[in-house]
């Protein structure tokens, strides 16, 4: 329940004569906004829908967005899957605020075809999923890396976390100095 003598308080229901004091102050404010050409309440998303989208392009998930932004994540989805013709000033401004640079390595989206080929090389080489899964800290094995399905059953999976190929890496990486799995195949992918 919201505090009392608040917009939301006679939102929710409370009629206390501080909430119905606030909640006139609120729509008097509003109607002379409208009025006399205040600051808009809400302002149109095609711009901020542009950029998340330039964001996703460069590897950001609606969670790092959201994160950076001090946003939920819901709100950047909604805005980005949605037909939300509309945001408030305050959610534009936050969300335009973010840099690329702003990313937290860890929320990165990479692509997931090194993290297979590492995944599948330590498969031939006669590693189990369990024992794959079990060395990185995952009791019920590991099973997503290899499956052509996301984890949701949606649509294949293109792209994984960038802490966890960092994880496989370093996993495959000791592997191979201890002469479990052929080194060569890390050449071929990509450093973390």
């Amino acid at each position: 329940m919201a505090e009392c003598g608040t917009y939301m308080g006679f939102r929710e229901g409370c009629r206390c004569p501080a909430c119905r004091k606030t909640w006139r102050a609120y729509h008097t404010a509003w109607a002379w906004d409208r009025r006399h050409g205040g600051p808009p309440r809400l302002v149109p998303a095609d711009e901020v829908k542009a950029y998340i989208a330039m964001l996703h392009r460069h590897g950001w998930s609606d969670r790092a967005i959201a994160d950076a932004a001090g946003l939920a994540r819901c709100t950047v989805t909604a805005i980005r899957s949605r037909d939300q013709r509309k945001v408030t000033p305050d959610t534009r401004d936050r969300i335009l605020g973010v840099t690329i640079d702003d990313q937290l390595d860890g929320r990165r989206l990479i692509p997931i075809d090194d993290l297979r080929a590492l995944v599948a090389a330590m498969l031939a080489a006669g590693l189990t999923r369990k024992a794959i899964g079990g060395a990185m800290g995952y009791r019920n094995g590991w099973r997503f890396a290899l499956d052509q399905r996301s984890h949701s059953g949606r649509r294949p999976g293109r792209h994984c976390l960038n802490h966890t190929y960092r994880r496989v890496h370093t996993l495959y990486r000791l592997l191979a100095r201890e002469g479990l799995v052929d080194g060569s195949v890390l050449t071929k992918v990509r450093a973390p």
